[in-house]
């Protein structure tokens, strides 16, 4: 990761450097991932699994949470969505009881290669038109509804419960 020049980036605004806050949605219900950029040029980057993908530009509109020892933390932000393509994918899984998952990406323009922080996994919990823009929250460390312990206690998992 390239955390140092991040940190110089964040306190002095270097000229010909930039953030590219990526977006990539999935989920079983559909095939095709949305994977967006903030800007106006499509940008071509690497995974962090080695894969080489295009973000499309899009108008996009950040408010990061602040970090916290809350239950549950929630990212917002819109997407220019003028035609609703994202919010009708999404809308079409989310009623067919699919959940939508989304990774959130910083990327420096200098450094295509790696993301410039740690990739943020988060679940969709909501989405809403307003306007030509897709407003959409995403939880991303949900403490209250993960369960403890995290396995579960079955006969499969441990054998000796059937002689309770």
């Amino acid at each position: 990761m390239t955390s140092n020049l991040l940190s110089v980036v964040y306190a002095s605004a270097p000229s010909g450097q930039v953030l590219l806050p990526t977006l990539d949605f999935y989920s079983d219900g559909f095939d095709e991932r949305i994977r967006v950029v903030q800007g106006f040029e499509d940008v071509t980057v690497t995974l962090p699994d080695g894969e080489r993908v295009t973000f499309e530009a899009c108008g996009i509109e950040i408010s990061l949470p602040k970090h916290d020892s809350s239950g549950q933390q929630a990212i917002q932000f819109g997407l220019v969505n003028v035609m609703g393509e994202v919010s009708r994918i999404i809308d079409q899984t989310h009623k067919a009881g699919y959940p939508v998952r989304m990774t959130y990406r910083l990327y420096l323009s200098t450094n295509l290669e790696e993301p410039a922080e740690l990739p943020m996994q988060m679940i969709v919990k909501d989405v809403t038109m307003q306007g030509g823009m897709a407003k959409i929250t995403a939880s991303y460390n949900d403490m209250i509804g993960t369960a403890w312990p995290r396995e579960r206690y079955t006969s499969q998992f441990s054998p000796g419960l059937i002689y309770l």
